[in-house]
């Protein structure tokens, strides 16, 4: 429960930001992630084994990398999907900067966080212990994109009922677009 406490802010912004979104995104390439908003990774746990996710997510105003000003923070916000299911990342961290970041499950303003959302099941999982590594910051119009890896824990939503979930997300990569500064 103190998890989902935790979990409401991130979800109402990244919630926010996907409005608007076209959810007929197609699976691309991860090569194709060095020049357009989107992300990929492998996840192994809950309902998945092994999986390899590789989504290329729209250009337009909700979906990207965004500095606040007044936090002094980055939202990244990607989506797609494939076949019936809907993958969204969201990161956030301080400042607007390459840097490194230790998952903590005690800070989570800088985990990242992974929603999947299908017919029949929606799933929220947080980085608990691992890294995300933001390799380039460009300027706006620019790319800001990493890498990130890690134990993944949250909770899966479904018809039969509410779950707690853990999984290992590895080769995870990001690439997103950095739209323009906000105040809020």
């Amino acid at each position: 429960m103190k998890f989902l406490l935790k979990s409401l802010p991130l979800l109402i912004i990244s919630f926010a930001f996907f409005q608007g979104c076209d959810k007929t995104d197609n699976p691309a390439s991860a090569s194709t992630l060095q020049t357009s908003n989107g992300f990929s990774f492998v996840i192994n746990g809950g309902e998945y084994k092994n999986k390899t996710v590789t989504i290329t997510s729209p250009a337009s105003d909700s979906i990207g990398a965004v500095y606040f000003t007044n936090k002094d923070t980055t939202a990244i916000v990607l989506s797609g999907k494939i076949d019936t299911t809907t993958f969204n990342l969201v990161l956030t961290f301080k400042g607007k900067q390459a840097k490194t970041i230790a998952m903590d499950s005690t800070v989570f303003e800088s985990d990242p966080v992974v929603l999947l959302e299908s017919p029949t099941v929606f799933a929220l999982y947080v980085g608990i212990n691992g890294t995300t590594n933001v390799d380039t910051y460009g300027s706006v119009g620019e790319f800001v994109s990493g890498r990130f890896s890690g134990t993944f824990t949250g909770v899966r939503f479904s018809t039969t009922g509410l779950d707690t979930v853990r999984a290992t997300i590895s080769n995870g990569i990001f690439s997103a677009r950095r739209l323009a500064d906000r105040l809020k």
